[in-house]
């Protein structure tokens, strides 16, 4: 971790683990200006940081977690009923689902949301470290 990645993550909490979202189709990534190195959540005791590019930055609380599981990811489910979905990938999945709906920031959105699902490089270890 640089840095600049350190200051970026919450001041009042230490990044225990970073992990990457896979991209296994870059070249859609690049046409909506989303770098490898910008797609990620950091885990810390207290918080996950979920950040996609400037699509997607959310800060959960980590008592707002009720849990996070593997999940079998049909590609095309993006945003709706509850939940958003980055990258269109079928394993890797993992799916972290909230204790309330919340609304967040997505690109020019404003979706109220429950579960986030998100495909990672190391599926195991970010299921290992958050539970």
């Amino acid at each position: 971790m640089t840095d600049n990645d350190a200051r970026q993550a919450a001041s009042h909490d230490i990044v225990q683990k970073r992990f990457y979202m896979r991209q296994d189709v870059p070249v859609l990534a690049i046409l909506f200006g989303v770098r490898a190195r910008a797609c990620y959540i950091d885990v810390t005791k207290e918080l996950l940081h979920v950040v996609v590019g400037w699509w997607f930055n959310e800060t959960i609380p980590r008592d707002e977690v009720v849990r996070v599981k593997p999940v079998t990811h049909a590609w095309a489910s993006g945003i709706g009923g509850g939940r958003i979905s980055f990258f269109a990938l079928t394993d890797g999945v993992v799916e972290i689902d909230l204790r309330h709906a919340r609304r967040i920031r997505f690109g020019f959105l404003f979706p109220r949301v429950r579960r986030i699902a998100v495909a990672l490089n190391d599926p195991d270890g970010f299921l290992s470290e958050t539970g």
